[in-house]
């Protein structure tokens, strides 16, 4: 029997989009009483980047021991859960189908309730774990493996979309960086490493405008491939030399120069350092 949802809620998350299955028991206050994770890395070092059917195996491989893992360190039992939530989506469909499938299944067995959470707004969700005491109106901007999006978040969970990067998102940037310069894998903290001592006036890249300033469609610009020895630093970055950001400022004054950073790509050295920069 399903109890009402409060502050003694116990919550199990299910993760598994992509090349990562973690679980993590949350309380209804918020409080993140367990969360273990399990990195794929090896499994797919030798390609060169995620093999979506290899990842679908490692799920079904590891989703069980992380499950008791998760429960061990938040010292709870699986009689104890009141709710499951998982990932439903966007992401790799085999991984997808792992978690979505256990997710249910456990939840029908344990007769509780189970939900669908879309990927790129538990990205935004999360910011309420870290920050509690966090109130809308902000700005998030969501840097995962294959998103890259600046929202408005409101009131009542509302979204607006202020502006997505069109071609590859940051993620996918970096991958195909370290992938062209040999670079292994994962890409992302080596080519961050090399780019924090590039030289950022070797080229000078083009940087688009947007075609329609009231939907800031091309808010980040991406190095083309031939650019990309030269222009490492710039691999990722906000148009912050063009008008977009007052454009930005002056269409949404409700912002209250909020910026919110999450997902798999925000522990690049050169994000913080525009973060900081727009939060001036």
């Amino acid at each position: 029997m399903t109890r009402p949802f409060g502050k003694d809620t116990l919550w199990l998350g299910i993760e598994s989009s992509c090349d990562e299955t973690a679980c993590a028991v949350v309380r209804g206050d918020l409080k993140v009483l367990s969360n273990p994770l399990y990195s794929q890395i090896k499994e797919h070092v030798s390609f060169g980047g995620v093999v979506p059917e290899v990842a679908a195996r490692a799920h079904l491989e590891k989703i069980h021991p992380i499950l008791e893992a998760s429960l061990a360190q938040a010292g709870v039992t699986l009689d104890e859960l009141d709710a499951i939530a998982f990932t439903r989506g966007p992401g790799l469909m085999g991984p997808l189908l792992v978690g979505a499938s256990f997710a249910r299944g456990l939840a029908k067995d344990l007769d509780i309730p189970a939900f669908g959470v879309n990927h790129l707004e538990g990205h935004v969700a999360a910011a309420f774990l870290s920050n509690p005491d966090l109130k809308a109106p902000f700005v998030s901007l969501t840097v995962s493996g294959g998103h890259t999006e600046l929202m408005l978040v409101e009131e009542g969970f509302r979204f607006t979309l202020l502006g997505r990067t069109r071609d590859d998102a940051a993620g996918e940037a970096f991958d195909k960086c370290g992938k062209l310069l040999g670079l292994g894998y994962p890409a992302g903290p080596i080519v961050s490493k090399h780019a924090a001592n590039g030289n950022r006036a070797f080229v000078n890249v083009v940087r688009r405008l947007c075609a329609d300033r009231t939907h800031l469609r091309e808010f980040f610009v991406l190095a083309n491939d031939d650019d990309v020895v030269p222009c490492l630093p710039l691999a990722v970055q906000p148009n912050l030399d063009t008008p977009d950001v007052p454009c930005l400022y002056a269409q949404y004054p409700v912002i209250r120069r909020f910026f919110m950073n999450f997902g798999s790509y925000t522990s690049n050295h050169t994000l913080p350092v525009y973060i900081n920069y727009l939060d001036t």
